[in-house]
């Protein structure tokens, strides 16, 4: 047979079948996992363990120099050490797991990786001591030395 034949047979075959026969019948058996007879669950859903979440030391910008190199003065509140420490860090150099990126010291702006963190530091306002100031006043006395 040639290909026109074959593919003549083929088209009356598929019209001969009947819509019935092509439609998907339901089984007998389907209505067993539709009553749960034996009230099977799945596997229970166990979440992971929290993320652990690492706390980062505080950083604090106390200073900028060009001498040589640029480097920062910077002060960390250390969670290990509990303490704060006082360090000077170049730039592109890295201190206690604190990088310096770059130092902008017209603008008083130092990048640095805190960790995984970008941070940009700048100088912070000092806080008041709680001293007060005395104020004086200046007399201006005038001798005459004619008495």
């Amino acid at each position: 047979m040639n290909r026109i034949g074959t593919i003549s047979l083929l088209a009356l075959f598929v019209a001969a079948l009947n819509a019935q026969a092509l439609e998907v019948r339901q089984s007998p058996y389907d209505k067993i996992v539709e009553l749960n007879l034996f009230q099977l669950h799945g596997p229970p859903i166990t979440p992971g363990p929290d993320p652990v979440v690492t706390q980062l030391p505080k950083v604090t910008l106390t200073g900028i120099t060009i001498l040589e190199r640029r480097r920062a003065f910077v002060t960390i509140d250390g969670i290990q050490s509990r303490r704060a420490e006082s360090v000077t860090i170049a730039e592109g150099d890295t201190v206690g797991g604190i990088r310096v990126e770059s130092i902008d010291e017209k603008a008083g702006l130092v990048r640095v990786l805190n960790g995984s963190e970008r941070q940009i530091l700048k100088f912070e306002p000092r806080k008041p001591s709680g001293q007060q100031f005395i104020g004086v006043e200046i007399i201006n006395v005038v001798l005459d030395s004619n008495q």
